[in-house]
């Protein structure tokens, strides 16, 4: 009786061993997949961020343009009323010359 239960320890012993091997070696798998998966999620985040910024640039790039082509035209108005403006001063200048003259 006392052989079967120091057998029934050893055996216990054993199998406790082995599953303390096995645990350990399916926590490093589990560590290893965490990590594998926490890269993938990383390379995903910053992926995103990268297309974000390039969606913004683009974005802000157009409303430069837009901003731009704006400012010229309103810029094109305004050179044309200066003119007008001057055309008109210019003939009331000729007008005040001549008739001093006269």
């Amino acid at each position: 009786m006392l052989d079967e239960t120091i057998k029934a320890v050893k055996d216990a012993e054993q199998k406790s061993g082995m599953l303390v091997q096995e645990a350990e070696l399916r926590a490093a798998e589990i560590v290893a997949e965490a990590k594998k998966e926490a890269a993938g999620w990383e390379e995903q985040q910053i992926r995103e961020a990268r297309e974000e910024a390039k969606r913004l640039l683009e974005e802000e790039k157009q409303k430069g343009e837009e901003f731009l082509a704006r400012s010229k035209k309103e810029s094109e108005e305004e050179i044309a009323g200066v003119r007008k403006e001057a055309a008109g001063k210019e003939e009331e200048a000729i007008r005040l010359v001549i008739g001093e003259i006269i």
